[in-house]
């Protein structure tokens, strides 16, 4: 008996058979059959896969890219709880664009800095730390300089009188005496001898 191909196919799809006598377009039930079965799991299968790349288009494909975890979601979510959280220091770092040294300048703030000399007697290669680790160099002017928190004490040419210009903390020596400018302008000396 000869039916509809749709009818065939709805029969089919709705948990019915195709009788071995039925026939379509000349194909008995028996291939039909076959055929319908073939069809709706190239139908099936293709539902699935959508439009997945043909890398992730079988289990097997899709079990490799999660690196056949069968606890993909655990291993995640363990992995993820091991990293560092979102942290306002943190943001503030990521967001300077300056290569160097970093200082944390407050609560969530962060500025780049670079060491500079504040005087001539000072050198300073590297400030910023880019290309290495800076280096300061008091070199050899400031190696008389000597200071402590209230006064700095400087070795300078011997003064002509006690009343010479100088300042407090300088000091000064000849082959005959030590000086010492105890304020502006004021200058003690002591004879160096033997003893």
């Amino acid at each position: 008996m000869a039916i509809e191909l749709a009818d065939a196919v709805g029969s089919v799809a709705a948990g019915g058979d195709v009788a071995d006598s039925d026939k379509i377009f000349g194909i008995e039930g028996t291939t039909l059959r076959t055929w319908l079965a073939s069809a709706m799991a190239t139908y099936i299968i293709a539902k699935i896969v959508d439009s997945a790349p043909s890398t992730l288009d079988t289990l097997n494909e899709l079990a490799a890219a999660l690196g056949d975890d069968p606890n993909f979601a655990t291993t995640m979510t363990s992995a993820l709880a091991g990293k560092q959280p979102l942290d306002s220091d943190l943001t503030a770092i990521a967001a300077i664009a300056a290569n160097g040294l970093i200082a944390r300048t407050g609560s969530g703030t962060a500025a780049a800095r670079s060491i500079a000399a504040g005087s001539a007697k000072i050198s300073v290669s590297n400030g910023d730390g880019a290309s290495g680790n800076p280096t300061i160099d008091l070199g050899s002017v400031a190696s008389t300089d000597m200071s402590d928190s209230a006064v700095l004490v400087r070795i300078v040419s011997p003064p002509a009188s006690a009343g010479a210009t100088g300042a407090a903390g300088q000091i000064a020596f000849d082959s005959s005496y030590f000086y010492v400018c105890t304020a502006t302008n004021t200058w003690l000396r002591a004879p160096i001898a033997t003893w």
